[in-house]
């Protein structure tokens, strides 16, 4: 049995997705083209130098890394969560968990063609399998419902 997945954890690479993920990460850390944690994955973004960030749904309190997805939004920099840290970890080069990580741009980089394959992957899981909540609230939006039964809704999902 799969376990529970906090929902904030999204989007949620499947686990053929995480596979291609986590083999790029290796890559691109033989490449010297990876930076490993939430601290360093944070200053790539602010450096505009990520191509796309990595995050473990198991991280635990998951808040510690919930402000990249928040930066990622703002940059305009794909962003995905694995299950696993132990795995991410692994596939980072290291014995240690890692709860995050940044493949970073590199100038005539061979890995080029799978970072563009990967970030489409990402952007497709993203736009296609919107968050529920956000969902509903769309549909409430479209279907101009009243302030009053937003208020409720929006009581209802915090």
């Amino acid at each position: 049995i799969e376990p529970q997945v906090n929902p904030k954890a999204y989007p949620l690479a499947d686990a053929t997705l995480t596979k291609t993920i986590l083999d790029l990460v290796q890559q691109a850390s033989n490449y010297k083209q990876l930076r490993k944690g939430a601290n360093e994955a944070t200053k790539t973004l602010n450096r505009g130098i990520a191509e796309f960030i990595v995050m473990a749904a198991d991280a635990e309190p998951l808040e510690i890394i919930l402000h990249l997805p928040l930066l990622c939004e703002d940059k305009n920099v794909p962003y995905v969560f694995v299950r696993s840290k132990q795995a991410l970890g692994r596939a980072c080069g290291v014995s240690r968990p890692v709860i995050a990580t940044s493949v970073t741009i590199k100038e005539g980089s061979q890995l080029k063609p799978q970072i563009q394959s990967v970030q489409m992957a990402i952007e497709r899981l993203s736009a296609g399998l919107m968050h529920p909540q956000f969902h509903l609230i769309l549909c409430l939006v479209k279907e101009k419902k009243s302030a009053n039964q937003m208020d409720i809704l929006f009581a209802f999902l915090s």
